[in-house]
């Protein structure tokens, strides 16, 4: 739940500045805001993770656990498979839009298969809260 909750945050974080640089964004700009959010997302999972684990031992994972694994990793495949088509076309429409420089497509472009990652890593990280709620 916690990975969730900072994945959420950082992520929307980061493409709201993506959106906040606009159609004609810079490599530089992109690329210092994707490196923050790297640093940002691993600095605040490592310390939830040890504020909430602290001294505990991690146990050996039982059959549900194996399960919850499994279709988490299937959605998450899913996801991916079929995000590029719905994410691919908005990028290109956007780059072609109002670009007034050379890189703007291919980093649109590149922000668009980074949030096919994203949105593939979210749908893991619901799959697995949804079902260790529902006790399956």
């Amino acid at each position: 739940m916690v990975t969730l909750l900072v994945s959420l945050a950082v992520y929307g974080a980061y493409f709201g500045g993506v959106l906040f640089v606009g159609p004609n964004p810079e490599i530089g700009t992109t690329l210092a805001l994707f490196f923050g959010a790297l640093f940002v997302l691993a600095v605040s999972s490592i310390i939830a993770h040890v504020a909430l684990v602290g001294g505990m031992c991690p146990g050996k994972g039982d059959e549900r656990d194996a399960q919850v694994e499994l279709v988490a990793y299937r959605n998450a495949y899913w996801a991916l498979m079929w995000s590029p088509w719905f994410t691919l076309p908005a990028a290109l429409s956007w780059a072609g839009a109002g670009s007034q420089t050379a890189a703007a497509p291919l980093v649109l472009i590149g922000q668009a298969l980074f949030a096919c990652l994203v949105v593939s890593e979210i749908t893991k990280l619901t799959t697995r809260v949804v079902m260790y709620r529902r006790g399956r």
